[in-house]
């Protein structure tokens, strides 16, 4: 609901003429944030499970390339996208992280944005219906572990600094990387566990 919601909310206002945005700060702030929760995913049992199931991994990444190649060629194609803006728009299950990186690429922002969103859009709303219609969900008896206070403070910092950091290197996508990067090294050497609720 937090996902389909606001995009519901915002499309609507978009589309109606509203104008809909965050300034430049908001969105580095919030770009933080959300790699900091994609960081937390991250752990050195999700790199046991990658040795484990080998085939697996490699389908995975010939999947990705497949569908990254195919929808760059049908963009360019029969939609008439130069090469940039086909490519950022065709890359799969990385919403945030194209809408991060697009505004350092010579793709067009607007397009690749609609692109993506459409996608996300379409999953939300129609693959969970489809794959879960007569399926009985699992009960959750155990809460899930959350990072302390005091561990999500010292993330969001170090996030704040290496992002800062990387600015001026001329990193892009900074502030999402840099919370990506903080969190999972967090997770990956003990040194903060859990996630958001």
């Amino acid at each position: 609901p937090w996902l389909t919601g606001p995009l519901l909310a915002a499309s609507a206002a978009n589309l109606s003429g509203v104008p809909v945005g965050f300034p430049k700060r908001w969105q580095e702030a919030m770009l933080g944030l959300l790699g900091i929760m994609m960081g937390t995913s991250i752990s050195a049992e999700t790199f046991a499970a990658l040795t484990q199931w080998p085939i697996s991994a490699i389908g995975l990444l010939l999947t990705v390339g497949a569908i990254t190649f195919t929808g760059t060629w049908y963009f360019q194609r029969f939609i008439g996208w130069d090469r940039p803006t086909a490519f950022m728009a065709s890359l799969p299950g990385a919403l945030a992280y194209v809408v991060a990186l697009v505004g350092d690429t010579k793709a067009d922002q607007q397009k690749v944005i609609i692109a993506q969103a459409l996608r996300v859009f379409l999953l939300v709303f129609l693959l969970p219906p489809l794959l879960l219609y007569g399926a009985t969900l699992p009960e959750i008896t155990e809460p899930p572990v959350t990072l302390s206070p005091l561990a999500l403070m010292v993330i969001a910092i170090s996030t704040a600094v290496l992002g800062w950091l990387m600015t001026k290197a001329r990193i892009p996508a900074t502030y999402l990387t840099a919370g990506l990067l903080v969190s999972a090294t967090a997770q990956m050497t003990g040194l903060a566990q859990g996630g958001f609720v």
